[in-house]
């Protein structure tokens, strides 16, 4: 109990001290500073009552992280140009977002792009679980439509063909030489600049992260009302309710060319 006073005085008189500096104005006269050494030495001996607050989440978390979610036939790894892990997330967001967008104009997206460096972490062999899914995708990025024109769509494309990284993709095919485009396919078909195209990625990409910045000028933009990392957790789930194993494949679809 004597803890708990000490904390309430100890709040009362910041709120105090708080208070009374927004009342005047306050100056700074000089600012010191001393290195506070953090190890097992110098760090504070754990707190007991901390500790056991602690130790329920712990354990909740640890059987949440260690869950089995799908079984793999092999690593899945990312490369470039095209890697498995590549193919297996573009694959799964864009049949993802290809089951919840609801077109007004009733044309559905046209192919999906990622990013290379939002893919953490590998997929081991074996058994995968919820934990490997949080380390391959920590973020809380929401997969998105976005709509460009033909210009637009082709600079997307040329980016892809410079980058020395394999963006996933799915639904589209794309050979490059000399870190140019020298052939596009969407959905099998010549790619049309003439046209507009529908673009499945992340809110990130769509706000220009990892210099997309053709996706900041958009001609429309439709949330799916998902996650990327959930569609990898659903996906996974269904897989395995199916008793079917992961096994991506390598299709040629980021192929460099002499």
């Amino acid at each position: 109990m004597l803890k708990f006073k000490s904390i309430a005085i100890i709040i009362a008189v910041f709120f105090s001290l708080w208070a009374a500096s927004c009342s005047r104005p306050v100056s700074i006269g000089q600012i010191t500073g001393r290195v506070l050494p953090v190890d097992s030495i110098s760090a504070p001996l754990p707190d007991p009552l901390i500790d056991s607050i602690l130790a329920g989440f712990r354990t909740a978390m640890g059987q949440e992280m260690n869950q089995v979610l799908a079984v793999s036939a092999f690593p899945i790894m990312r490369a470039s140009p095209e890697g498995l892990l590549n193919n297996f997330v573009a694959d799964l967001v864009f049949e993802t977002a290809q089951t919840l967008y609801k077109p007004e104009d009733g044309v559905m997206p046209d192919f999906c792009v990622l990013n290379y460096g939002g893919l953490r972490a590998n997929l081991p062999k074996g058994n995968i679980t919820m934990g490997n899914v949080y380390e391959l995708m920590p973020f809380e990025n929401e997969i998105v439509i976005v709509t460009l024109t033909g210009q637009k769509t082709w600079e997307l494309l040329q980016f892809l063909a410079a980058s020395q990284r394999g963006m996933p993709v799915s639904g589209l095919t794309l050979k490059i030489q000399n870190q140019q485009v020298a052939e596009a396919r969407v959905q099998g078909e010549l790619f049309d600049m003439s046209r507009n195209y529908k673009i499945v990625t992340s809110d990130f990409l769509a706000k220009g992260g990892d210099r997309m910045t053709f996706f900041l000028d958009p001609l429309e933009i439709t949330m799916v009302g998902k996650r990327v990392r959930e569609a990898i957790i659903n996906h996974m789930k269904a897989a395995s309710q199916r008793g079917e194993v992961l096994a991506p494949v390598l299709d040629g679809r980021m192929k460099i060319i002499e």
